[in-house]
């Protein structure tokens, strides 16, 4: 893993350095070293943050919404993770430490059953709704964040000349 993350980066020195060399008005040396990198972790970044909210609101919300369903929402009506179909270990280790998942199902004393305070039946709800368009949300996010990528590395360069000739033109 760290081979090719090297290899990413070697890559992007050598093709997809930007040539700053033309800007006068100011000093762009450690720019252009880490202008690419900056580039790619910003997009990195943006499809890493939609692949949280994803596991989020599809994995995690999917006791919210079938707690919800359910109509559990007292301690009298909670449920077991089996009734509602969400025994699962990843939901089950969310549910067990602090977080915001916990923050909105809670655990009925002495039992293995959980509800949603009436309170916050609505905040949940909202909170965890399933993403539109599931997995294919996350493919086309990717995607955007590719192309957007590389028409960043090529663009940003253009628009920082520009911006160094519009400071030229306003010195003289």
């Amino acid at each position: 893993m760290e081979e090719r993350f090297a290899e990413l980066v070697d890559t992007l020195k050598e093709n997809y350095t930007p040539d700053l060399s033309n800007i006068a008005n100011y000093d762009m040396t450690d720019v252009s070293r880490f202008l690419p990198l900056l580039i790619v972790g910003l997009c990195i970044g943006v499809f890493l943050a939609s692949c949280v909210y994803y596991y989020h609101s599809h994995f995690l919300g999917s006791v919210v919404r079938a707690l919800y369903k359910a109509g559990a929402f007292s301690e009298e009506s909670a449920r077991a993770l089996c009734d509602v179909g969400c025994d699962k270990f990843l939901i089950k280790k969310a549910l067990g430490r602090e977080n915001l998942l916990s923050r909105y199902v809670k655990k009925t004393d002495g039992e293995e059953r959980y509800y949603i305070p009436e309170n916050d039946k609505y905040v949940a709800e909202k909170r965890f709704k399933e993403v539109r368009g599931g997995i294919l949300t996350l493919v086309i996010i990717f995607f955007v964040c590719l192309f957007g990528c590389f028409g960043l590395l090529f663009a940003v360069p253009q628009v920082m000349q520009l911006a160094d000739n519009a400071v030229t033109m306003i010195k003289s």
